[in-house]
């Protein structure tokens, strides 16, 4: 039986003692046709997102996040530096339009078929031609476009487009055959680094909240992407000095993988919390639209949806999470086009098939140094969540109270104490919690130790983290025995 003894402990009066919210909270950042370009909002419905920015390709992503299971969404519009483009109409129809065949400005991906139902008595003119329109004219196997109602054209020969702010323009005297089609695809505007530059003072508010993604938009070529990931990275380490731990998802441009390839190949983003996609995915319209039962979402916001819905320690290519939700197409597949962009750090979606019908993420790569710990997104989500845990301990530090050896190096009785409660801190928020497979633990291990040779008044304290792992080179050999 031991004596009598009495046994100090420092007591940490802060909330690092009970759990931290660890969730994954995006804000997405994108362009709209109104609203509001001086704060970031919140949503929880997609009529109010409606309500504030009318449409648009910020529209679409905070309407597909709540539609997946998301309580509610961060939105921030951003003003466009080059206007949203329609591509110029091809098919046998395309002769009949005027010189400015789409009037109004894109902010939303389309793909726009249009037929001739029945043709005019005279001309354009006459006021009684008749056509149909879809608005998601995508290729998805197994899942046809969506078509308008037949519509009568006016006859000044211009026939709004439902809910896109795009009108179609005919030439009057014109005489469309029936029969005859045409197809144009478009595109949102894009902004650049100056409004990039602006993010990192709008989402450091109070009016922000908290937040853990800031997630970007897309841009026409490679290299306006790559010089977009410089000011993104800009803007991370900028909030990262602040001690506002976040991760970045962007988009790689519009132009083929291997451009891309060659426009990222010397880049790397700094913190390694960057992750570049690439490409649509064709996901179920939230709300009912005319000739739009699909709407075009870039990969990286799609996944950014995905990943709030997900612990920090779960990869985003999990299979057994299932198949992404009202995902029905894509358009770049890694399956049928291989690891080239994989390999470069671009994030693509991927079939699996026979094993599944649906569409999945290959993987969330990051953007970070061809040799580097920093390879997939849980990498950065589970460091971002231990920097702000060791963030609010350091704080509770500042002039604390320490006792000292002759050397001027701190007593060990203190280095015990603060490394106990630094552990309990990374106990509680990073092992204890229980992952996506209900076993215990974000990460594998995460110690503590306080430099014993470091002399008063400073403190250096390491602290090493081991993460999971999350294979992706599975092998079954299979025999008669």
């Amino acid at each position: 039986m031991a004596g009598p003894s009495v046994t100090l402990s420092l007591v940490d009066p802060g909330a690092a003692k009970r759990p931290v919210d660890a969730s994954q909270i995006p804000i997405y950042i994108d362009i709209a046709e109104g609203g509001s370009t001086s704060e970031v909002k919140t949503f929880t419905k997609p009529d109010a997102i409606e309500t504030e920015y009318t449409r648009g390709a910020l529209v679409d992503i905070g309407k597909y996040h709540l539609a997946i299971g998301n309580k509610q969404v961060k939105l921030l519009r951003v003003a466009a530096s080059t206007a949203g483009v329609a591509t110029a109409p091809s098919g046998t129809g395309a002769a009949d339009l005027t010189g400015t065949p789409v009037s109004g400005t894109p902010t939303q991906f389309l793909s726009v078929r249009v037929e001739i139902i029945t043709a005019p008595t005279t001309n354009v003119a006459s006021g009684d031609m008749v056509v149909r329109y879809s608005l998601d004219n995508w290729t998805i196997p197994n899942i046809t476009r969506t078509w308008s109602p037949n519509t009568t054209v006016p006859a000044s020969g211009v026939l709004p487009l439902s809910g896109t702010g795009l009108s179609i323009n005919w030439t009057t005297t014109a005489a469309p055959v029936a029969g005859e089609l045409f197809t144009f695809t478009t595109t949102p505007g894009e902004y650049d680094a100056t409004a990039i530059a602006t993010v990192e003072s709008l989402v450091d508010t109070a009016v922000a909240g908290d937040f853990t993604m800031l997630v970007f938009g897309d841009w026409s070529t490679a290299a306006l992407a790559n010089t977009a990931s410089v000011a993104i990275e800009a803007v991370l380490l900028a909030l990262f000095n602040k001690a506002k731990f976040c991760g970045g998802l962007m988009g790689g441009g519009r132009e083929g993988d291997s451009t891309l390839i060659a426009a990222i190949a010397s880049s790397e983003s700094s913190p390694p919390f960057l992750s570049m996609g690439y490409k649509l995915g064709y996901c179920v319209n939230p709300t009912a639209q005319i000739a739009r039962a699909r709407i075009g979402i870039p990969q990286h916001q799609v996944a950014a949806a995905h990943l709030a819905t997900m612990a920090i320690s779960t990869d985003p290519a999990r299979t057994a999470n299932g198949a992404l939700r009202n995902v029905v197409g894509v358009e770049y597949d890694a399956a049928d086009q291989g690891d080239a962009l994989h390999d470069a750090r671009v994030s693509t979606f991927r079939t699996w098939l026979p094993a599944s019908q649906g569409i999945f993420i290959q993987r969330q790569r990051l953007f970070s140094a061809a040799i580097s710990n920093f390879t997939t997104w849980p990498h950065a989500a589970i460091m971002i969540q231990a920097l702000k845990l060791a963030h609010a301990e350091a704080f509770l530090l500042i002039a604390e109270t320490l006792r000292k050896n002759a050397d001027g190096t701190m007593d060990a009785r203190d280095r015990k104490d603060i490394e106990e409660s630094i552990q309990q801190t990374f106990d509680i928020n990073l092992l204890e919690p229980l992952n996506v497979r209900g076993t215990r633990g974000h990460v594998s291990s995460a110690t503590v130790e306080v430099d014993s040779a470091t002399v008063l008044p400073a403190v250096n304290i390491d602290i090493r983290i081991s993460a999971p792992e999350w294979p992706y080179a599975v092998t079954f050999t299979l025999q008669y025995v």
